[in-house]
């Protein structure tokens, strides 16, 4: 796990020829390989952005208007759930949980939590980030 990690904080992916010489080093095979990165949401097999943005999705998020906040993070951003802009600054993602449902709506951006989230809060929040 921790050179899966660390491969994909060099890369913000994790490309095959990585996996590869992973598995090579590690002495496990590259179907194992998949196995971890396929099951582990922090794993990504595509390229995604420098900032990752990651909305909650969660019955106590989607209650407090969760829905609204993905539409103004996608809004903002110009790409919808499970895309990454352009170039390749951004990412949108969305979890199920984060857990911190006293503060729903919740969304993190890189490693920084969000909560009690407005749809006018977030547009506020990604384009503070993106100057």
């Amino acid at each position: 796990m921790a050179a899966l990690r660390q491969t994909q904080a060099d890369h913000n992916y994790l490309p095959e020829s990585e996996l590869r010489q992973v598995g090579d080093e590690l002495g496990i095979p590259l179907s194992h390989i998949y196995e971890v990165v396929t099951f582990y949401d922090e794993f990504s097999l595509e390229r995604r952005g420098r900032h990752n943005v990651c909305v909650c999705r969660g019955s106590a998020c989607g209650v407090k208007g969760g829905k609204d906040v993905i539409a103004a993070a996608g809004e903002v951003l110009g790409v919808s759930v499970g895309e990454t802009t352009e170039d390749y600054e951004y990412s949108l993602q969305t979890v199920s949980c984060f857990g911190n449902c006293a503060v729903a709506p919740a969304m993190l951006v890189d490693q920084d939590l969000y909560g009690d989230l407005t749809a006018e809060r977030v547009k506020g929040i990604l384009k503070d980030k993106g100057e």
